[in-house]
């Protein structure tokens, strides 16, 4: 009997730079690169923002939690690296839309980035960040691409 075929996880990947602020939404904020995806044991990864200003988003981090809805995902993780020393290993959560192929009508959407919060030890605890998905938390990818797929869909 031949082996399942089906052995895809869900995934959210990218990169790019965060519009510049809720009030200037276009020009071009701090560089982000994400990687995180779901396997047997889980969600691995790593989620970077450089913001040149050596502050509180400016880190790396290990993706821990991720979860995916449609077009839409929830990273959540820990801090391992910053440039405020404080910051390392506090939680984080970010969230991201995949609005499709770079130069699509509506660009791809990541949020505004939770910091310094207790790292999350659960599934529950990461959920606790969705609020990030709301429209008015989202800024445009500028210069960059997210692919977001669903395995489940």
């Amino acid at each position: 009997m031949a082996a399942s075929a089906d052995n895809s996880f869900s995934f959210a990947v990218g990169g790019g730079h965060r519009g510049l602020s809720l009030t200037n939404r276009t020009a071009q904020g701090p560089p982000f690169a994400l990687s995180a995806h779901l396997g047997p044991q889980g969600a691995f990864g790593e989620y970077n923002s450089n913001a040149n200003n050596h502050g509180a988003l400016d880190f790396r981090g290990d993706v821990t939690f991720l979860i995916v809805s449609g077009n839409t995902a929830l990273i959540c993780g820990v801090v391992r690296h910053a440039a405020i020393p404080e910051e390392e290993d506090t939680g984080f959560a970010v969230a991201v839309v995949d609005n499709g192929p770079p130069g699509s009508v509506a660009p791809d959407l990541i949020s505004l980035t939770n910091v310094l919060i207790p790292v999350p030890q659960s599934q529950t605890d990461c959920e606790a960040n969705s609020f990030l998905l709301l429209p008015f938390l989202l800024l445009p990818v500028v210069d960059g691409n997210i692919t977001v797929d669903d395995a489940a869909s």
